[in-house]
């Protein structure tokens, strides 16, 4: 099935609900976060990738570190990553003990 950018825009706004982390500089400075998430998209290096930015510097860290999941992705790969992370998260929240 075709992922469409307002369905991976969606799954993006669903993550930074579920995890607490603001998409904007200006809500990171709000809530008093020292992050706010961005997805980059950079067809040349593959992908999309999800991101976390450094209010005070603007230095961009991926999510993921260096590993195999911060490698960038298609957009229906990155959609289903999204979705994954989100229902892990979901689910931690449900079964505390689990972690």
């Amino acid at each position: 099935m075709r992922v469409t950018k307002t369905q991976l825009q969606n799954s993006f706004l669903l993550l930074a609900n579920v995890s607490g982390y603001p998409t904007t500089e200006k809500e990171a400075i709000i809530t008093n976060k020292e992050f706010y998430l961005s997805i980059d998209y950079n067809p040349i290096y593959g992908g999309y990738r999800l991101d976390l930015v450094k209010i005070d510097s603007g230095a961009v860290y991926g999510v993921f570190g260096y590993s195999s999941m911060g490698a960038r992705l298609n957009i229906k790969q990155f959609n289903d990553r999204l979705r994954a992370i989100i229902a892990g998260i979901e689910f931690v929240k449900k079964n505390p003990c689990y972690c």
